[in-house]
């Protein structure tokens, strides 16, 4: 296993482990955990096999610190799917890491991260900046899936079709994936504020992450706010235009009226008159041919008033209550939105 140490002004020090790759074996120096770093075993087994975002606080009777670690998948692009585990074991003055991959160990070490560093006056303060940092992915994705939706709620007032139902299950779905992304490190950062609340009183690093992260979870909010907004919309197509119970009864009686008033008229006149044999097979020709002319009339008839029907509802204006709910969801778009990248700076 790789390891790195680095000291800092402010007496706090980061230890940073890394699984070493093919290319690294070799010239990689041998490092024991189990000697060096007996309290972080438990931690390090755990985080080896977890396959979800945890984290737990603990008191170290040597040092009689107050600690936390866990795990916690980042984004490492604008991409949902793109994560990777940040394990962490944290106290006041101590920061260890342990990565898997090279991506996010790079970019915790750039030049700027590094410069940042050294101004952190505990290790806590150093992981909310990491947090931070590493929070720039949601905000880029979150800002992608924006545009999309804006898109999708246009197309869906514009054309009034029950063709986006399923797209827009699709983007709730996408959201799920966002909120299961965000959640964990949000409270993963509340968590360390209220834990090493004494040394991050004098942080500003604390005040802006913690405003950056409530201006996330509003927009989330909004976006939810709006895919339910849309699925109300959508469930309102498909039931105006979806048929009732009673309309194809209904046409069929009104098709059937034609043979069974014949039929009447034929018993009518047949009792009345008494008709011979020739006049009744004329009877019955006749009314054959009236009840296939009238069926046939009513049948067209039917036809063209659906067909009357469906083109209205296409052409008909957006409605009172979709209309509310663009307004609703209109500041979601991305123009209003507080992720952009000229208030980030």
């Amino acid at each position: 296993m790789i390891h790195r140490m680095f000291q800092y002004p402010a007496d706090w020090t980061w230890q940073l482990l890394q699984q070493p790759q093919s290319s690294e074996t070799a010239d990689a120096p041998t490092f024991d955990i189990r000697q060096q770093l007996p309290e972080c075993m438990d931690w390090l087994k755990q985080s080896q096999t977890s396959k979800f975002s945890y984290f737990r606080t603990q008191e170290q009777h040597r040092r009689q610190l107050d600690t936390i670690s866990g795990s916690l998948f980042v984004l490492l692009s604008e991409d949902p799917t793109d994560c990777s585990p940040f394990h962490y074991y944290l106290s006041e003055q101590e920061l260890i890491t342990y990565h898997e991959e090279l991506r996010l160990p790079i970019k915790l070490q750039s030049w700027t991260m590094t410069e940042q560093y050294k101004q952190c006056s505990s290790a806590a303060e150093a992981f909310i900046y990491m947090l931070s940092t590493l929070s720039e992915p949601i905000q880029q994705g979150l800002e992608q899936f924006a545009k999309q939706l804006a898109e999708l709620e246009l197309a869906i007032h514009a054309r009034r079709s029950t063709f986006y139902v399923d797209q827009i299950m699709a983007y709730r779905s996408k959201l799920v994936q966002w909120e299961q992304i965000f959640l964990p490190a949000q409270q993963l950062l509340l968590t360390v504020h209220q834990l090493f609340e004494k040394q991050l009183q004098t942080s500003k690093i604390i005040d802006h992450t913690l405003q950056k992260w409530k201006r996330l979870d509003e927009v989330l909010q909004r976006y939810k706010l709006t895919i339910d907004s849309l699925i109300a919309v959508g469930e309102s197509l498909v039931k105006r235009q979806r048929p009732l119970p009673w309309q194809p009864l209904q046409h069929v009686l009104i098709l059937l009226l034609p043979a069974a008033t014949a039929a009447v008229v034929s018993l009518f006149l047949i009792n009345y008159f008494e008709p011979n044999e020739k006049q009744l097979i004329g009877l019955v020709v006749l009314m054959s041919v009236i009840v296939i002319l009238v069926t046939t009339l009513l049948y067209k008839r039917l036809q063209r008033q659906r067909t009357d029907i469906i083109r209205k509802r296409s052409r008909k204006p957006v409605t009172t209550r979709a209309k509310k709910a663009q307004v609703s969801t209109s500041d979601t778009k991305p123009s209003d939105t507080p992720l952009r990248r000229s208030q980030r700076k």
